[in-house]
């Protein structure tokens, strides 16, 4: 009987043991990358990785580039989650704003005016 009492107890620290973490982690904490449409044929990586806590955002943002594979910081976001609707801003103005679903991420990524060019919004979808 006692082995029993320690396999039932063993198992419900367990449960609470993965309940906690997953509730540390959750809708948005993680690392997310995904590929962007590029004025080039070959799509360009991107990268956010995201603390959450209490409804806000923060994190960085990273791009790959084209000739290393190597992701290189571009910085800091900030932003906002609304249940499983986020929206986030990085230093430079990129603009990202979408849905979290489980392990994914879908939206639209917006690139500040340049140079007398307009903004120019992407599809954007990430895994985490």
């Amino acid at each position: 009987m006692t082995s029993y009492r320690a396999i039932s107890f063993a198992a419900l620290f367990l449960f609470i043991g993965c309940a906690i973490t997953s509730a540390a982690t959750g809708v948005a904490a993680g690392t997310w990358t995904g590929t962007i449409a590029a004025e080039k044929a070959k799509p360009m990586g991107v990268r956010f990785e995201i603390e959450e806590k209490d409804g806000k955002l923060i994190g960085r943002t990273y791009f790959q580039d084209q000739g290393t594979a190597e992701y290189a910081i571009e910085g800091t976001i900030s932003g906002t989650l609304d249940g499983t609707n986020a929206t986030w801003v990085s230093e430079s103005d990129l603009k990202v704003k979408g849905k979290f679903e489980s392990n994914k991420f879908t939206g639209t990524l917006e690139f500040p005016p340049d140079e007398g060019h307009p903004a120019v919004t992407q599809t954007l979808t990430l895994t985490r």
